[in-house]
């Protein structure tokens, strides 16, 4: 459970303000396609050092 909050913690901030944005009626859309372009290019960043995420997340859990 504590990691999934962790999760959570990670993506929630990146993805928050956008959706906020998203639900209004007149944005400008092309400026929002690429925000959502670079929040994904973060999320493959933060996946692809999954490992080390774990490892510090893991040794944190273990020192409380």
């Amino acid at each position: 459970f504590n990691l999934i909050l962790r999760v959570i913690k990670k993506f929630f901030p990146l993805t928050l303000l956008l959706s906020k944005v998203l639900q209004k009626v007149d944005i400008d859309l092309s400026y929002y396609y690429k925000r959502v372009a670079d929040i994904c290019k973060i999320s493959k960043k933060i996946l692809d050092d999954g490992d080390k995420e774990f490892k510090e997340t893991f040794s944190f859990q273990k020192h409380q």
